[in-house]
């Protein structure tokens, strides 16, 4: 099968080596392995951009239709024509594309290759994140529209279409549209990511980690401010923070830098950057004691996944998917969102219940097995030729 794959991320060939963001590499090798050929749909990275591409990708399938330098979102959507146009050759010779949604292009690829061919695969909910999305200026409050409108569009077009959702939550909402439609689970898990343990918070500092994008939307001022509100208690615990800023100020970064110092806790609050996934990420699970995602909406993140097959204990709140795939008190300590109290409390009784904790890692460890990238992805490239045949 001639499998193409379209999602907005940056992409580098650098001395005839494919690179491409570790988090999104492992899922493209994996691909690659379930088709004859597979053609990433993929912008090139900016100078920029270039430190994101941490990951050479390792088939030899794998090509790459570059899209050049990505636009800003409007334009994209505006003027999706003059570039997608330009790739309709390239499509059409495609026995099925793979739309990594939701993106700005997302609801006009039907213009430029057979319907039937393209297969949208959901991970996320514009309409949900414009509900949620926070306004501080003009330009933040015309993004939020952009979002809003961008997911009416692609609601349209997702009407009788081939849909891949990661989530139950995502399911549910578009089981209505289409008749094809299937849920996988995305995540990066493979053998070697693997670590089992019985136990942790035995020494201290006890460690609390963050995994994956600092947006304000994963409830990380009130992890900070948990943080402060378990400033003096019994035990001795410290906040690490792994991710990146999408925000190219890094405003985010320092929002949550600022509010530590003035929380007098900024001894307390590490800020790690960004790590590659594998051994280096791996490294930072291993290390800590509690998963914390205190999530505001969310499908069903790849870091709990991993956080899970490293024998770490997780509190979360249970929106989205979360609360379909994760049981309280079996996976998980629920928190509720945007309370730092009630996640205070959560991390407290995950500290204090050993029998709690000890069941929380088995049961995680055992569900997290049966979700690794080989059997996912199998899966997902199944369901793909049954939609497309």
């Amino acid at each position: 099968m001639k499998l193409g794959l379209y999602y907005h991320i940056p992409m580098i060939n650098e001395n005839g080596q494919a690179k491409i963001t570790s988090l999104f590499g492992v899922f493209i090798d994996q691909l690659a392995k379930n088709c004859t050929t597979l053609f990433l749909f993929l912008h090139e990275a900016t100078q920029s951009q270039k430190e994101e591409c941490d990951y050479q990708l390792q088939g030899k399938n794998i090509e790459w239709v570059n899209l050049g330098f990505k636009n800003p979102a409007w334009s994209r959507d505006l003027f999706h024509r003059f570039k997608l146009n330009k790739y309709k050759k390239a499509l059409d010779n495609l026995d099925a594309l793979i739309v990594r949604s939701p993106t700005p292009y997302a609801p006009y690829f039907h213009h430029y290759i057979d319907k039937k061919k393209i297969v949208y695969f959901i991970v996320g909910d514009y309409g949900h994140a414009s509900l949620n999305f926070k306004t501080r200026n003009f330009r933040d409050v015309i993004i939020k529209k952009y979002i809003a409108y961008n997911d009416q569009k692609f609601s349209k077009v997702l009407v009788g279409a081939n849909i891949i959702v990661n989530s139950n939550e995502l399911f549910n909402k578009y089981e209505s549209f289409t008749q094809n439609i299937i849920l996988v689970r995305t995540t990066t898990l493979r053998e070697s990511d693997f670590y089992q343990r019985s136990n942790t918070c035995e020494k201290e500092p006890i460690t609390l980690l963050y995994t994956g994008r600092i947006d304000m939307a994963k409830g990380l001022v009130e992890l900070i401010e948990s943080t402060s509100l378990l400033k003096n208690y019994k035990r001795k615990i410290i906040t690490q923070i792994v991710g990146w800023d999408t925000d190219k100020n890094q405003k985010n970064l320092f929002e949550l830098q600022h509010l530590a110092k003035k929380l007098g806790i900024e001894d307390r609050v590490e800020f790690l950057g960004k790590k590659s996934v594998g051994e280096e990420l791996n490294k930072c699970y291993r290390q800590a004691d509690i998963y914390v995602f205190p999530t505001y909406f969310e499908g069903f993140p790849r870091t709990i996944w991993e956080a899970m097959a490293n024998s770490l204990p997780i509190v979360t709140t249970p929106v989205g998917g979360i609360p379909f795939v994760l049981k309280e008190k079996i996976h998980a300590v629920f928190a509720q969102p945007k309370s730092a109290l009630s996640l205070k409390e959560a991390i407290q009784l995950v500290v204090e219940d050993q029998t709690l904790r000890a069941r929380i890692i088995q049961e995680s460890y055992i569900t997290s097995q049966s979700n690794t990238i080989d059997k996912q992805t199998e899966f997902l490239v199944t369901g793909i030729k049954k939609f497309v045949h």
